[in-house]
């Protein structure tokens, strides 16, 4: 499913929602608030799920 392009597309966007999530999770992190640190792991962990998912596969 992923790999159609009609779902590619809000895969992509949920990425980059989930990047700038994260950019600002780990602002706060580095500025103090080491209690955000777990919700920086899931929005990681969910980023990298979302680029496993989408990758396109190889020697098909």
């Amino acid at each position: 499913m992923a790999q159609r392009a009609q779902y590619r597309q809000q895969f992509a966007d949920r990425g980059q929602e989930l990047l700038l999530k994260l950019a600002g999770l780990q602002h706060q992190v580095d500025g103090g608030r080491l209690d955000l640190e777990p919700a920086a792991g899931i929005c990681r962990r969910e980023i990298q799920w979302i680029s496993d998912l989408v990758e396109v596969p190889h020697g098909s």
